[in-house]
């Protein structure tokens, strides 16, 4: 009998995964990193949470936003050093996976069905990149996108209308000019900001109207003729810039100097993310001023309305970890109701989670947003490198110098023919 339970015992432990084989053995600790230093009390909390639920220990890291590419582009290339699970944009899975840095996590969506089902909508894995070529290497975690703030007391005051139209919405910053009013507080530090975002907008609706934005070659950044439509938007954000839409200095505005120019009441207007809205909070109760927003509206004739809010904020596994089913399953713990709802609720920010029932009605009204309107994302399915920080720099000497908008478009589409080159180049 002892025999038989020996060998019994052989073959069960034959049948569990080496790094499951592994936890058994020592106490397993993965590296955990994100970018949200203003919430790492919320994150320790989500920590503990995932700990408890899967009984391993978590050695948490956090650096800001503009720090994490290049920490983790260092880190790839040493196991030692590399995090287990880190934060990553949708936008750099492929690149990430081409130098085997992600973990597919495929199996583990395939045990578990309902995992996949869990997000706000059916495509969001595929449409934010976290699923490349029918495989996935990461998750979405919760949405990012930019939205008017405005003080509904002034509006009230001077009989403003929130604009139904594109139009209407310049009609509206001129009328601020004219009152006196700088139409809306904009943050420009770094890399061009929110100026680089009304660029976007402007231009994605010329693509839309010729046709062009939800083209493959255009959403994969591969389209490197655009009939002087690139132009086009850039000259109209600058005609904005001049002016006086975007206020006084905006290229070197930062978020707080934005955020207290709109609350000081010098502002009709805050172009602003949607995750300041736990600051925004705050200082609507210091001021005592009531806010509302309202989302870029589309022009007249457009066929429809672009959504701007994309759950592109996420997480993947590293490839190498020496725990793969440890890093999956904290990746999964990411996504649990439980920790959704402790960020929807603490953080202020629209979740990943289907179901979430949020307490702050802008959030409702966000994520409804984030989940109906139509989304044009433009993803590269190539390591774009810093092509982004180039461009952002060639807005800022644009909006400021005397570079013609043929020069913009040119230069512009230079970079990113270069960036697919030395791409093409690494394969």
């Amino acid at each position: 009998m002892k025999k038989r339970l020996l060998a019994l015992a052989l073959v069960v432990l034959m049948m569990v995964p080496a790094s499951l084989a592994l936890a058994s053995e020592e106490d397993v600790t993965l590296r955990f990193i994100h970018i949200w230093p203003e919430h790492q009390a919320v994150m320790e909390e989500s920590v503990r949470m995932i700990e408890e639920a899967y009984g391993f220990k978590i050695e948490l890291s956090v650096v800001p936003w503009n720090e994490i590419t290049s920490l983790i582009q260092a880190s790839i290339n040493d196991p030692d050093t590399m995090y287990d699970v880190f934060f990553a944009w949708g936008g750099q899975i492929p690149g990430y996976r081409d130098v085997d840095a992600v973990l597919d996590l495929t199996p583990y969506f395939d045990a578990d069905p309902a995992w996949r089902n869990s997000f706000v909508y059916d495509t969001v894995l595929e449409e934010m990149n976290f699923e490349v070529d029918g495989h996935i290497y990461g998750i979405p975690f919760r949405g990012t996108g930019t939205f008017f703030i405005y003080n509904k007391t002034l509006f009230d005051e001077k009989g403003y209308a929130i604009p139904a139209t594109q139009e209407e919405f310049v009609e509206l910053m001129a009328q601020m000019v004219a009152d006196g009013i700088t139409p809306m507080a904009t943050q420009g530090a770094p890399n061009a900001g929110k100026l680089w975002d009304a660029r976007i907008r402007l231009t994605d609706y010329l693509l839309l109207e010729a046709g062009i934005l939800n083209t493959p070659e255009n959403r994969k950044s591969r389209l490197l003729d655009y009939g002087g439509l690139l132009a086009e938007g850039a000259q109209a954000t600058r005609e904005w810039y001049q002016a006086g839409y975007f206020g006084e200095s905006p290229v070197a505005m930062q978020r707080e100097e934005a955020q207290r120019l709109f609350f000081s009441g010098e502002a009709g207007l805050l172009w602003c993310n949607n995750n300041e809205l736990m600051d925004l909070r705050a200082l609507e109760a210091e001021f005592g001023i009531e806010i509302d927003a309202f989302s870029w509206p589309s022009p007249a004739a457009a066929e429809l309305t672009i959504g701007y809010g994309g759950m592109n904020d996420g997480f993947a596994a590293f490839g190498g970890t020496k725990y793969p089913d440890q890093a999956a399953q904290l990746i999964q713990g990411l996504t649990m109701m439980e920790v959704q709802k402790l960020w929807g609720d603490n953080a202020y920010s629209v979740m990943s989670v289907a179901g979430i029932d949020y307490e702050d009605p802008l959030l409702v009204k966000w994520a409804a947003d984030f989940a109906t309107s139509a989304k044009f994302s433009i993803s590269p399915d190539y390591n774009a490198g810093n092509t982004d920080e180039l461009n952002q720099a060639l807005t800022i000497e644009f909006l400021l110098g005397d570079m013609t908008p043929e020069e913009f478009e040119a230069q512009f589409l230079a970079n990113r023919a270069r960036a697919i080159e030395n791409a093409e180049g690494n394969d």
